[in-house]
């Protein structure tokens, strides 16, 4: 009330100036944020057109796929604002649809080898920093060496600066999504998995990490079970569920001290729990297909700092897809040389970055079926822990 009689007693010069000046800072805001909007668009379209190159992927999907990343910024501005990002989304979709600039280099003729059955492409999510360039680096020269071209897929953050990834070879793909989004990333590789499925004619997208080691006769022979041509996704199970459900507590059973917090994420993982990606998620053909079927809404991931495994888990209990309990084994290494252990199918290495490194080179040598340690093996004990044994 006060405020108003202010302006009341003011001249009737004065109140028209005062619109005026109002009116005009308003014009100017709506401008500045076209202008900014315009602005990020455009570095966004300068990243895809300097930053598509990373090492054994066959290239990288549109940085704005589907307009989407326009269109969560659009979500969070005024009507008017909302309306110009809009139509700025749809100028960008319609001259790149979704799938435009991924280039085609790896085939089936090239990327599988007479062994490979089922057929699983390794992918990673990373980050610009050179402690994880270094345990990818690990990854490529030890269980990925063997691997043809294009078998290993790493997604990292949007790289505007033309040194994004340090002085030396970048090992991974530029994305649209900013440094925290890890749920973007994922969605990244299975929607080039999606884009090359023909070309690739993959069974299985496995998602991992820089700092897991794989075993891949023993992963291969576990996801030989499954039928690739369903909507499975197979992982180690029951992360997020809240305690209410476990079974123990709909017993009586009081809530154990070290069980963790009940996370917010979504019904699904609440309910029956999560993927725990510390020893792999194994998206089957199937479960990619059905997953964009139509087009998937993942607008919400962009402002969604959750682990990526919730996220992945929501998603997939909001497809339909079938989680099934992964039937490989897996180990966590903290210390150095790591003790193979029958069918173990994924190690994961945790620890510093240069402890990283050390333990994958150490872990790697002891699959070397002629090394001193392994000569003493029987051969069904080496097929046990995942060794081929010499001829």
């Amino acid at each position: 009330r006060g405020w108003r009689e202010r302006i009341m007693k003011l001249s009737r010069e004065k109140r028209i100036a005062a619109g005026v000046i109002a009116v005009a800072v308003l014009v100017l805001v709506y401008c500045f944020n076209q202008l900014y909007v315009l602005h990020h668009a455009h570095e966004l379209k300068k990243q895809q057109q300097t930053d598509s190159m990373a090492l054994g992927a066959p290239g990288t999907g549109s940085l704005l796929d589907d307009g989407a990343f326009l269109r969560q910024w659009a979500s969070q501005h005024s009507v008017v604002f909302s309306k110009a990002m809009a139509k700025l989304s749809a100028e960008i979709a319609e001259r790149e649809p979704a799938g435009a600039g991924v280039s085609s280099v790896a085939s089936a003729a090239n990327l599988w080898l007479p062994d490979d059955e089922p057929r699983i492409i390794f992918a990673l999510h990373t980050a610009n920093h050179e402690k994880y360039q270094k345990k990818l680096q690990s990854q490529l020269d030890t269980w990925a060496a063997g691997l043809p071209e294009g078998r290993v897929i790493a997604i990292g953050p949007r790289c505007v600066r033309r040194d994004c990834g340090g002085n030396g070879k970048r090992l991974w793909q530029p994305s649209h999504c900013k440094e925290m989004w890890l749920g973007c990333k994922v969605m990244t590789y299975l929607r080039q998995a999606r884009a090359h499925s023909t070309e690739w004619e993959f069974d299985w997208v496995f998602g991992m990490n820089e700092d897991q080691y794989v075993v891949r006769p023993i992963l291969m022979k576990a996801l030989a079970q499954f039928d690739p041509s369903q909507p499975l996704v197979v992982a180690h199970m029951g992360c997020g569920l809240h305690w209410k459900h476990h079974p123990l507590a709909k017993k009586g059973q009081p809530r154990p001290q070290g069980y963790g917090p009940d996370t917010k994420t979504c019904e699904g993982v609440h309910q029956h729990g999560g993927v725990c990606g510390g020893t792999g998620i194994a998206w089957s053909r199937g479960a990619i297909d059905r997953l964009f079927e139509t087009d998937v809404n993942t607008t919400w991931l962009a402002n969604n700092l959750m682990q990526a495994d919730p996220t992945i888990a929501c998603l997939a209990y909001s497809h339909n897809l079938t989680l099934k309990h992964k039937t490989w084994g897996g180990l966590i290494v903290t210390e150095s040389p790591a003790k193979l252990k029958p069918s173990v199918g994924v190690y994961h290495v945790v620890g510093t970055g240069q402890f990283v490194q050390q333990a994958m080179h150490e872990l790697h040598d002891q699959f070397n079926p002629k090394s001193a340690d392994n000569l003493k093996l029987s051969p069904q004990q080496m097929v046990e822990v995942g060794i081929v044994p010499p001829a």
